[in-house]
């Protein structure tokens, strides 16, 4: 991160650095899902909160990373979960755009409700807690929407 300072670099610059550094490369499924995760989790915080230096988060903006990125990661698994679904003819194009998007909308919104729940009972969530999340989150969906799909 010292080298990417001394550089004046750009946004996109420091998230493809922060990617890199926090999911090495693997090339397994889990591992670019996650890499995609964080990379637009990073662009949307940009984009959030204009100003801030990615470099040097303070804990509200680590705290909404880690809802952007959870958001992502939780859609990424509901796509994989229900793709060849929707790839039926069961469905128009315009009702699977639809369906997706109530999906990932409730998705996103219970990943933040149960991320608060948990910020509200530990400053640092361990690595369990947050999978257990995910898991929590992209289930309850599937419950919820189980009629239309």
């Amino acid at each position: 991160m010292d080298a990417l300072r001394a550089t004046s670099p750009s946004a996109q610059t420091v998230i493809d650095a922060i990617v890199a550094q926090i999911i090495p490369e693997g090339g397994s499924v889990d591992e670019e899902s996650a890499k995609d995760s964080m990379a637009q989790a990073l662009s949307e915080l940009t984009i959030l909160d204009p100003d801030v230096d990615l470099l040097e988060l303070q804990d509200p903006q680590i705290w909404t990373l880690m809802q952007l990125y959870l958001g992502h990661e939780a859609c990424n698994r509901m796509y994989a979960d229900i793709g060849q679904l929707f790839e039926s003819a069961r469905f128009s194009p315009a009702t699977i755009v639809q369906r997706t998007n109530e999906m990932r909308s409730f998705l996103k919104n219970s990943v933040a409700a149960q991320l608060e729940t948990i910020r509200q009972a530990t400053p640092n969530p361990t690595r369990q807690q947050l999978e257990t999340l995910l898991r929590d989150a992209v289930q309850i969906t599937f419950t919820v929407f189980e009629d239309s799909i």
